[in-house]
């Protein structure tokens, strides 16, 4: 990087290739914080042709970082793209301050190089010194409880359209009370250092506490990249789990740098909640990360059997899935609507089943029944694949025929229990007359 003794050359010098100047959103958002004339004037030249482009924050407190155009020239010649490329590539692609030859000039200097005489010394140097006294940084607080709806309503974020902490889903949402509730659940800020007009929230990302006492870092939403970078480096400073991958869903998660030896692993995170099948509150948010939720957990895994909801839906609502399915293998969208069967071993349709219940009683356990079957089953004695089974039918009622006596006497069946063997043949009680 350029030194300061270079500044002069660097403006005197300047090659005479010129393209747009574009500023850097967090330039940007601090030149519109200082809002005075010089500000106001700097921002009104962003995107006119100039010998500079990629203005950003510089490394000190009265510096900016810049590239000269005829760099950014060689650079997109160098990818292979023809000189008439150049303005559509300034447009498209911002090279980034720590990444590529930038040089780091003055802001005063700057400033004055670009609008001239039309300010003079001393607002010069009132300007910088409102730079110096903006700060660029911020610090990080960690809110709980009902405090956690704070950090997300947008009257509290710093001003930077289109941003990903702008865009997100959640601001504003009176769904995000539900964290409230989860002991587990807190959320990190990062704020403005300058609070004087109280907290301004440059970032904002969900920690939880899971089942193992591990802390967990959710996706980062951020205006400036730099910002997201802060929440990385407190996340390894305090020995907390950060997404490998910043974006919604995933399950790889980073522990690193010293005290903390660096590890990458997949986690499956379990959260205590409220149970969420009799939850009151007036919806679920959208879920990043934990989005599996059953009763009391909210999981980033998908649970293996029962009823849960999947809180993914941006306005409050959220899919139920049984994670059940009938005997054909169809997939059961309300388990109110089917039974289990024992024998049949799976679920199968109310409307397609009867029920077949016999209690023998004493001594005669083993000709008991409590189950569910298809009917077609029960009538035919065919039931799914090689199944097979008999039943019989007794003054309107079923029974398994493995659980009945045929009396050739009476010419027909007769549920065991109300049986008794008399000489030569089964008669039911009814028909039984001792010592004839």
């Amino acid at each position: 990087m350029r030194l300061f003794s270079y500044t002069e050359f660097i403006l005197e010098e300047r090659s005479e290739l010129k393209g747009q100047m574009r500023y850097s959103p967090e330039l940007r958002g601090k030149l519109k914080k200082i809002g005075d004339p010089i500000a106001d004037a700097l921002l009104e030249l962003e995107n006119t042709e100039q010998e500079f482009t990629y203005v950003d924050i510089g490394d000190r407190d009265n510096t900016v970082g810049c590239m000269e155009v005829d760099k950014v020239f060689d650079h997109m010649k160098n990818l292979g793209h023809s000189a008439g490329y150049l303005s559509r590539f300034i447009r498209m692609y911002f090279l980034p301050y720590k990444e590529h030859r930038h040089v780091e000039l003055r802001v005063g200097k700057l400033a004055k190089h670009l609008l001239h005489d039309t300010f003079t010394d001393p607002q010069y140097g009132e300007f910088v010194d409102k730079w110096r006294a903006t700060k660029s940084g911020g610090i990080f607080e960690v809110w709980t409880g009902i405090q956690i709806q704070e950090a997300y309503q947008t009257e509290n974020y710093e001003d930077c359209s289109g941003s990903n902490l702008d865009n997100s889903c959640m601001n504003d949402m009176e769904w995000v009370a539900f964290y409230s509730f989860i002991k587990g659940c807190s959320v990190i800020v990062l704020l403005d250092e300058d609070m004087s007009y109280g907290p301004t929230i440059k970032g904002r990302a969900l920690i939880w506490t899971d089942s193992k006492g591990r802390r967990i870092m959710d996706r980062v939403y951020y205006n400036y990249s730099k910002d997201y970078q802060k929440f990385l480096d407190w996340a390894k400073e305090n020995g907390v789990w950060y997404k490998k991958r910043n974006i919604s869903g995933g399950s790889s998660f980073v522990l690193g740098d010293p005290p903390f030896s660096h590890k990458e692993e997949s986690l499956e995170i379990k959260v205590k909640c409220p149970d969420v099948f009799k939850y009151k509150g007036d919806g679920f948010p959208y879920m990043d990360t934990l989005y599996y939720a059953q009763g009391e957990w909210l999981s980033n895994r998908e649970p293996s059997d029962g009823r849960y909801y999947k809180l993914q839906d941006t306005d409050g609502g959220f899919d139920v899935y049984h994670n059940m399915y009938d005997i054909y293998g169809e997939e059961i969208e309300d388990e109110y609507e089917y039974v289990f069967s024992k024998h049949q071993n799976g679920y199968i349709y109310k409307g397609d089943a009867t029920h077949l219940k016999y209690d023998g009683g004493s001594g005669f356990e083993s000709y008991s029944l409590d189950d569910w079957f298809e009917k077609e089953f029960v009538e035919t004695g065919i039931g799914l694949g090689n199944q097979r089974e008999q039943f019989v039918e007794i003054d309107g009622n079923w029974y398994m025929q493995k659980h009945c006596v045929y009396s050739e006497r009476e010419g027909r069946w007769i549920w065991r229990p109300d049986a008794i063997y008399d000489k030569t043949d089964w008669t039911s009680l009814e028909n039984f007359i001792p010592g004839k």
